[in-house]
């Protein structure tokens, strides 16, 4: 929630006022309740919001880091195949490139990223999925 008061957008505890819901609990959360019980205006969740009970009056997306890639099946991608297939590219060529020992794999690691000095993806693609009725998601767009 902290995110979303540093991002300042506007906040009502009254859900027939709001325009839009942003989601940032876990399914059972008492938040997720009072979503599904109100007003029939979008709603977009983020990861852990899975399998919650959901207002069928509106629609639903969830805010991912990732982005769907084409020939990889979705639940794949949410099990980190692709990302772990990069990942797997990256140390091959850091070893291919020189790098033998840990202190010489990382700054090769980081350099191909690109990461940013915590080790993190720079600017990684976030994307809105559409949930479907039996939890499946489907990709939206880009954010």
């Amino acid at each position: 929630m902290g995110q979303l008061r540093l991002a300042e957008l506007p906040r009502t505890d009254d859900v027939a006022e709001a325009d839009l819901i942003v989601l940032a609990g876990l399914a059972g959360d008492p938040e997720i309740g009072r979503a599904a019980a109100g007003a029939a205006v979008p709603v977009i969740a983020f990861d852990g919001i899975q399998g919650a009970r959901r207002n069928d009056r509106s629609e639903w997306r969830m805010a991912l880091p990732m982005a769907p890639v084409v020939g990889t099946a979705n639940d794949d991608l949410f099990a980190g195949v692709e990302p772990a297939r990069r990942a797997a590219r990256l140390v091959v060529t850091a070893v291919r490139d020189g790098a033998r020992e840990r202190a010489s794999l990382l700054p090769a690691l980081r350099a191909l990223g690109p990461f940013d000095e915590h080790g993190d993806p720079v600017h990684p693609p976030v994307w809105l999925w559409r949930v479907l009725d039996d939890w499946s998601l489907v990709p939206d767009r880009p954010v």
